[in-house]
């Protein structure tokens, strides 16, 4: 809301609370509050998308570790590592 915004909303609600404000007053607070209600929705839309996004994030990190350690696997199998330098190796790195 603008400060204009907010000094209509202050200058609408002391109206209310004397009992003479007018149609068009009451009027322009639903459409404030309608107003504010959309913005709401889209902050709202706007936090589902960051948190699905954080979410994809830490699975995609989480499957680059699963690959690091079945690649070190790989290694340890073929006999080209010994397991404990390769178990090291990846505590050292992250």
């Amino acid at each position: 809301m603008s400060d204009e915004e907010k000094k209509e909303y202050e200058k609408l609600k002391s109206l209310l609370y004397t009992g003479t404000i007018s149609q068009y007053g009451k009027r322009k607070l639903i459409d404030m509050f309608e107003k504010q209600q959309k913005e709401i929705e889209e902050l709202k839309d706007e936090s589902k998308e960051y948190q699905i996004g954080f979410a994809q994030g830490c699975y995609e990190k989480d499957l680059d570790w699963k690959d690091k350690i079945k690649a070190k696997i790989e290694e340890v199998k073929d006999g080209t590592y010994d397991a404990k330098i390769v178990l090291q190796s990846l505590l050292q790195k992250e």
